[in-house]
């Protein structure tokens, strides 16, 4: 018996194991079916990416297009960033630009504002109605805080082309409001320019009281007087500004340079002994040589 049992349970192992065996076989069957479809599967899914939750596709062409149109807006939507960013930077540097031109204006005008202020009274005095009225607006530069560069400035504008301004600067001179340094600096700018003392000469005869040659015999026994009297008397600068129109209308002009208050006599001697000859001086027809027009009034 006991061989037979041995016997039997060998048969039975040896088919265990081809039962086994042959599982193994189908399962890897099955497994690699399993794969394969998988694969086409997947391959099919990749395919059909595209497909919405409602499982259709969309055809390549279509998706192609969208791609397209998205890259087209794309490219515009970065041109017009771009383009806003140039408007943006444009209209910054205008911004500066139009500060920086302001502040360049604003320091100039600060820098030269005295000769700002002259020019615009020049314009004033130019544009006067009346001889009262250019003399407020002369004696407002004369009342200002920096008045010698104001008035320098006023009278290097004189024989500039202002024929109305020419005159009431000339005609204010003599008025008893106008100051001694406004004379000075007009005095100084006649010795710098022998054609302005002829003008300034041309515009003393004109407005003389007495005939010029009768003036100018008045002005020669005062100075007579003075100089006899040998006592050092300055002359004031009115007084020197009719004498340098006196030695211009009579020849000797170059006595007239660097006329001051104090260096009168020598001018005098030097001018008296010379005999000048004024009896040919006469009044002449207009203010000032090209005036054009009437003159204006003058309260002398």
């Amino acid at each position: 018996m006991s061989e037979l049992s041995v016997a039997l349970r060998k048969n039975a192992l040896s088919r265990e194991r081809k039962a086994t065996i042959n599982g193994g076989r189908a399962s890897t069957k099955a497994s690699q079916s399993f794969y394969l479809f998988d694969d086409e599967n997947s391959h099919d899914t990749a395919k059909r990416s595209s497909c919405g939750p409602s499982a259709l596709c969309v055809p390549e062409a279509t998706l192609a297009g969208v791609a397209a149109r998205r890259q087209y807006f794309g490219v515009v939507v970065t041109f017009l960033g771009r383009l806003t960013n140039q408007r943006m930077r444009s209209r910054l540097a205008v911004i500066i630009a139009v500060a920086a031109t302001g502040l360049g204006i604003g320091v100039w005008n600060y820098s030269h504002r005295v000769a700002v202020r002259s020019q615009l009274a020049v314009y004033r005095i130019g544009q006067a109605r009346s001889f009262d009225q250019a003399k407020h607006e002369i004696a407002s530069v004369e009342q200002q805080p920096n008045s010698e560069e104001s008035l320098r400035e006023l009278v290097s504008a004189w024989r500039g082309g202002n024929q109305t301004f020419d005159f009431y600067l000339a005609d204010y001179l003599d008025d008893p409001q106008s100051s001694d340094e406004l004379r000075r600096l007009f005095s100084l700018e006649l010795s710098w320019h022998s054609d302005r003392l002829a003008d300034w000469a041309h515009f003393w005869s004109w407005r003389s009281r007495l005939a010029p040659a009768e003036e100018i015999a008045s002005i020669a026994d005062y100075l007579g007087v003075l100089s006899a009297a040998a006592d050092g008397r300055a002359l004031t600068w009115r007084e020197v500004l009719d004498f340098q129109a006196t030695l211009a209308l009579t020849g000797r002009a170059d006595l007239a340079r660097r006329l001051g208050p104090d260096n009168w006599q020598d001018r005098y001697q030097a001018w008296n002994e010379s005999s000048p000859d004024f009896t040919r001086v006469n009044r002449p027809d207009r203010p000032l040589p090209g005036w054009q027009g009437s003159a204006p009034a003058s309260p002398r």
